[in-house]
């Protein structure tokens, strides 16, 4: 069976992963968090199925609002509970940091375009954690997880820095961002400071 529909997921809460109760069709399970689990169905399309509809309309909402950036993936479809979108095929940030030991000087600079351009999209949430950087083949940047993007009011990259500095390269991070935009290092100077 190839009907993604017939995919059973369940569960939420704000600390557990979804579970996948029946996935009776050929589709791979490629990642799942608190508000659902993606399923590869080509080396161009996902589905995420989700245990709750408003967190499925929320995010359809979110990434139709977001379509003209090359920073976000592609809106496809989308029913009650599943949201057709781009697959996107690289490396979270978080274990590509880990893997290289440094922060490319060329990711710092895409996630200060990103930032602006987030602005300039009215997003609520500025704070997307390491895991949902998507670092492709050819080096850029794409963002997943929007459920919460227009939704949840984090004004600063709270969970950001603090995944930086877990991994010991929140000092270069700022040196960086410093030398490229010294008017946003300026602005996240201080927050740094109150969340680390």
């Amino acid at each position: 069976m190839n009907d993604f529909t017939l995919i059973k997921v369940s569960g939420f809460n704000e600390w557990n992963d979804v579970e996948v109760i029946s996935n009776p069709t050929p589709y791979k399970l490629v990642g799942r968090g608190v508000q659902g689990a993606v399923f590869k169905l080509s080396n161009k399309q996902c589905v995420k199925i989700y245990p709750e509809e408003k967190h499925c309309r929320w995010e359809v909402e979110a990434l139709r609002k977001v379509q003209a950036s090359a920073y976000f993936p592609r809106f496809y479809d989308s029913g009650a509970n599943y949201m057709v979108m781009e697959y996107i095929e690289g490396t979270n940030l978080k274990d590509y940091l880990k893997e290289k030991g440094t922060i490319p000087i060329e990711i710092t600079k895409q996630i200060i375009a990103l930032q602006k351009e987030m602005k300039s999209l009215n997003f609520t949430d500025y704070d997307i954690y390491l895991r949902h950087y998507i670092v492709t083949n050819n080096g850029t940047i794409k963002v997943i997880d929007h459920v919460k993007s227009f939704t949840r009011n984090r004004p600063v990259p709270k969970y950001f820095f603090m995944g930086l500095s877990s991994l010991g390269l929140l000092k270069m991070f700022k040196t960086q961002v410093k030398a490229i935009d010294y008017e946003i290092y300026s602005k996240w100077k201080k927050t740094m400071k109150k969340y680390l």
